[in-house]
């Protein structure tokens, strides 16, 4: 068995995305995040969690949300009432 070699253009590269699919609101907070400034801090009411299975999983969200917008972020959660505090790093 042979292989056959084809050089192509850089424009023709066709790549697809390893992984699970992105839900609708990681999409939102993504476009969320690349709006933001450097600095910038904001709270996510529907992403409250006070227990940690929740707040793992709503973490997770958060980072899958911020890697899609190409920034960094820092999550601190409110100890009075489970609000993640999100921060923009870079």
């Amino acid at each position: 068995m042979g292989f056959s070699f084809e050089i192509i253009d850089e424009s023709n590269v066709e790549v697809s995305r390893r992984g699970r699919a992105v839900s609708e609101d990681v999409r939102e907070l993504g476009e969320y995040f690349s709006n933001m400034t450097v600095g910038q801090i904001v709270r996510v009411e529907e992403l409250a969690a006070n227990d940690p299975k929740t707040k793992a999983s709503n973490q997770q969200k958060i980072y899958a949300a911020a890697r899609l917008a190409e920034v960094k972020v820092s999550v601190r959660w409110s100890p009075s009432n489970g609000l993640p505090q999100i921060k923009r790093i870079k």
